[in-house]
């Protein structure tokens, strides 16, 4: 798997940047990569996707094959009827191709810093919200839930997931309490070079699996190789793509599906 973490200043032109990002994205499905991650930032400039579901429906209609996951989407910045529902619709406008890829932020420390918020309130509304996914994309019945931060009532999918039983869904965590829930999802976990903790993340994984006995289960899309080995792959596919200014705001993590 191949991540990318250059960035487009703040100070240069940013609908140049954008472009690049989908150039190269376009690329990347005509050499035969098979993913792509786009992640979600509200500071500093550096990384500026605000909405990586936008940027994927922008990136879908220049592509036929790759996948284009969220990676990720904050838990704790967003009501979790209304992120659900902005999947679900992007999984019917790219027929099954994107990827719901969900952590609890705090890669860029400033994201949360700006909401008010610090890791373990992140990761408490992290838990909250992943909670009530699953009973939204489990319930035949509406639902109710009330915590201190958003409200549900009587609240039901308006539209069922294109992906049968639902878009593939992803975690950036090592956290056994954010992974069991990926397990009953049958979900996929987005790592590091830590192939030392793998085994552990694949026990939690198996519990939810256990707890939910999701219909199918990847238990990881991890990168494992060196990081020199992702940065050659990266590098060999920029090497062809068009002559744009480099940069890459989205921070995709790309896994080519020929390695």
């Amino acid at each position: 798997m191949a991540c990318s973490n250059t960035g487009s200043s703040p100070n240069g032109a940013p609908t140049v940047a954008l472009e690049s990002d989908l150039d190269l994205i376009r690329l990347l499905d005509i050499l035969g990569y098979d993913k792509a991650w786009i992640g979600e930032h509200h500071s500093t400039g550096w990384e500026n996707i605000g909405s990586p579901e936008v940027f994927i429906a922008a990136a879908a209609q220049g592509t036929r094959h790759i996948r284009l996951g969220t990676g990720v989407i904050q838990l704790g910045l967003h009501n979790p009827l209304v992120l659900l529902d902005r999947m679900i619709l992007l999984d019917h406008l790219t027929r099954g191709r994107a990827m719901f890829g969900i952590g609890v932020g705090g890669g860029l420390p400033s994201d949360l810093k700006v909401f008010g918020l610090d890791r373990a309130k992140a990761g408490e509304r992290f838990e909250q919200s992943i909670g009530t996914i699953l009973r939204l994309l489990s319930s035949d019945k509406p639902i109710d839930e009330k915590t201190d931060w958003f409200e549900l009532h009587n609240a039901a999918l308006q539209l069922q997931p294109y992906s049968k039983p639902h878009m593939r869904v992803a975690v950036a965590s090592t956290d056994p309490r954010n992974l069991e829930p990926m397990g009953r999802l049958g979900g996929q976990v987005l790592t590091g070079p830590i192939p030392e903790r793998v085994p552990e993340m694949v026990k939690h994984l198996k519990r939810g699996v256990k707890r939910g006995r999701p219909r199918r289960f990847i238990p990881a899309d991890n990168a494992l190789r060196s990081s020199s080995t992702r940065a050659r792959s990266i590098e060999s596919a920029t090497r062809l793509a068009p002559a744009t200014p480099t940069s890459s705001p989205c921070c995709p993590t790309i896994s080519p599906s020929h390695s």
